[in-house]
């Protein structure tokens, strides 16, 4: 090779260029002025996505772990073409999830402390750009013509939560390691990522960011570690995703939901959704209904949604079979998290945990922090030889 493997794991540079690319600003997709922009974002993760591959394919070997992802996004894919829907974009969707949880794991075995900073300092970039041009333009720099929502610099509002929290669990694993990275600057960037939030009133959004917080102070409390720990988080969560889309025992919370989060029990007309949800489930229940991740599959009039929670979603596009796959995968996570219990495994069950939450009410399916999370928690070994003694 040209250029040897450790210059390309070594380099800072080459961090930068993925990660940027795969968490590329949403408004590219959106305003014609930058389509040339776009344009060479989209080679640039085509090339780079190539070169992945590639370096993987080097590697001679893989993990249990990518082998039961691609067995769960095949599931999606397989599902989306058995029944006849347009699968161009859902295969290319499922590819690029992949090839970043490629980049990913490499990034990880080979640099985990330099791909860790990396990761903090471009998405750091992101969400004080994001910031500053909220403050700016505070309806959006655009108005989607399907659903009419403000698209900001990252995403709407809604969005905003899929670039921030990944931002704020690097930045604390950073601070738990031997890093470079300044733990002032660690602290200006999550000021800046907890007040966007705020401005946002996506209740979605600060809830996780809350339970986030509250997660992390609680199992910093190793007293409580018998008690509250990623299994009977994920079984919490489960509970309450099923309870609340399917038995709707949101009722019991309606002065919590109502009065303090100033929402109705219908989270905005998603129990509509969920009894769509559950009705499309029935009929295709094995292998789905197959996917559409331009307007998702949920007709209500003329209209199309998506489910608005994640295992509905998983169950709706890819059946029992793409359910049972995602539940194996985050049981090994899990599994990971509690034979490595350091001082940064309790930041990634806060993080993972989060995003369960806020997927009661959205679906992250396609959020690469949501897999830079489960990446970064099944090769947690890998951090151990960085981090500090407290």
């Amino acid at each position: 090779m040209i250029i040897s493997k450790s210059k390309i794991y070594n380099s800072k540079y080459f961090y930068y260029l993925v990660i940027l690319v795969f968490f590329k600003p949403g408004i590219l997709n959106y305003l014609g002025s930058l389509s040339n922009i776009n344009s060479f974002f989209s080679i640039l993760l085509t090339i780079t996505s190539l070169i992945i591959l590639f370096l993987y394919l080097l590697e001679k070997c893989t993990t249990k772990f990518m082998i039961l992802l691609t067995l769960f996004l095949f599931s999606i894919c397989f599902s989306t073409i058995y029944n006849g829907r347009e699968y161009k974009n859902v295969i290319i969707s499922m590819i690029y999830i992949f090839i970043f949880c490629l980049f990913s794991e490499l990034g990880v075995r080979h640099n985990a402390k330099l791909y860790l900073e990396s990761m903090f300092k471009a998405l750091s970039i992101l969400v004080i750009v994001n910031f500053i041009l909220l403050l700016i333009y505070p309806n959006g720099l655009y108005q989607t013509e399907y659903y009419h929502n403000e698209f900001h610099f990252l995403a709407t509002k809604n969005g905003f939560i899929a670039y921030i929290l990944p931002t704020i669990v690097a930045g604390q694993i950073c601070k738990k390691l031997k890093s470079s990275v300044s733990s002032k600057y660690i602290t200006l960037v999550e000021l800046i990522s907890i007040i966007t939030i705020f401005i946002t009133g996506s209740s979605t959004s600060i809830v996780g960011l809350l339970m986030f917080i509250l997660l992390i102070i609680l199992l910093k409390k190793h007293t409580l570690g018998t008690f509250i720990n990623y299994k009977s988080l994920f079984i919490t969560y489960i509970f309450f995703s099923f309870g609340i889309t399917v038995f709707r025992i949101q009722n019991i919370f309606s002065f919590f939901i109502e009065t303090i989060l100033n929402k109705s029990l219908n989270f905005t007309g998603r129990t509509d959704i969920w009894d769509v949800a559950i009705g499309m489930i029935k009929n295709a229940f094995i292998i789905g209904n197959g996917a559409d991740f331009n307007t998702g599959i949920l007709q209500i009039g003329n209209t199309y949604y998506y489910s608005h929670n994640m295992l509905l979603e998983i169950l709706v596009i890819g059946g029992v079979v793409a359910l049972s796959l995602f539940l194996i995968i985050t049981y090994r996570v899990g599994k990971q998290l509690k034979l490595r219990q350091s001082s940064i495994s309790y930041i990634l069950v806060a993080g993972i945990c989060s995003f369960f939450i806020m997927s009661i009410t959205e679906s992250y399916i396609l959020a690469n922090g949501f897999y830079l999370f489960l990446i970064l928690s099944v090769n947690i070994k890998n951090f151990e030889k960085y981090i500090q003694k407290e």
